[in-house]
């Protein structure tokens, strides 16, 4: 099961997703009007997680999910 970020914009439930799930099925995502990508990249930048797995929430995910 593969999940996104979009609508938590919190540390402890993104925190939470990620310990529970692993970080390599979380996608970053924003549900634009509801939130705003700022507001998104925000929550996710500031999360206390290495680089590495922000790059993964980013972008390497969804590369290997989306086999793009």
């Amino acid at each position: 099961m593969v999940v996104t970020t979009s609508g938590m914009n919190y540390s402890a439930p993104l925190l939470l997703t990620i310990q529970t799930l692993g970080i390599d099925n979380v996608l970053f995502a924003a549900d634009y009007p509801f939130e705003t990508v700022r507001d998104s990249v925000e929550a996710v930048d500031n999360l206390a997680i290495a680089d590495r797995d922000k790059e993964k929430l980013y972008s390497l995910n969804a590369q290997r999910v989306f086999k793009l």
